[in-house]
């Protein structure tokens, strides 16, 4: 079911981080200069939106434009439903679609759908607050010696809310070693909600 999937993408994800944590001192530091937040704008909604938290259907695998891809399919939309969950922000539940419905379509369908619609879709304990859709701009990875995989990525993130049918939208881009950028990136929508 569900929850077996769910578990073995995390521990997936667990090994994969651990193959790629490897980090070397000095070219590590030389290199740990460019890294970091390149981009975090709000380009539809306001922030504030999010501060309800609340139940949070996080939806994968995420959609992907031409210039990105898959480390392995549903593994963005898991590592973020974990770590808004560590963040405090939502109480987070992942569903990923086993269907090869294009990502990008599936999520346009799930927009037709109401928050109880959906709870019963999902097979869901409650009705969502917000449904996450997210969608990889571009993925570029770099082996830094001795350091490990360093990634630059930009996802788009869409708070959708099945009650008021509005959606806050957030554009978001990191440069960090590849277990780092999406704790990164929860790490300052925490910050910006926190502190305004």
């Amino acid at each position: 079911g569900g929850a077996d999937m769910k578990t073995s993408t995390l521990l997936r994800f667990f090994l994969l981080s651990l193959l790629l944590s490897g980090c070397g001192p000095v070219i590590g530091q030389v290199m740990r200069v460019a890294d970091g937040l390149k981009e975090f704008e709000v380009t539809q909604g306001t922030i504030e939106d999010l501060a309800g938290g609340g139940d949070l259907l996080v939806y994968g695998p995420f959609a992907k434009t031409s210039e990105a891809f898959y480390l392995c399919r549903g593994e963005d939309a898991a590592h973020f439903a974990e770590e808004l969950v560590k963040a405090g922000l939502f109480q987070s539940s992942l569903r990923l679609d086993r269907e090869e419905l294009d990502p990008s379509r599936a999520a346009a369908l799930l927009k037709t759908l109401g928050a109880e619609e959906l709870r019963q879709k999902f097979g869901l304990e409650k009705a969502p607050e917000k449904v996450l859709l997210g969608t990889i701009l571009y993925r570029r990875t770099i082996v830094a010696p001795t350091r490990g995989v360093v990634m630059d990525v930009g996802y788009r993130l869409e708070f959708y809310d099945p009650r008021s049918r509005q959606s806050t939208v957030i554009e978001v881009a990191v440069r960090d070693l590849a277990e780092r950028t999406v704790p990164r990136l929860v790490e300052e929508l925490t910050r910006r909600l926190r502190h305004g």
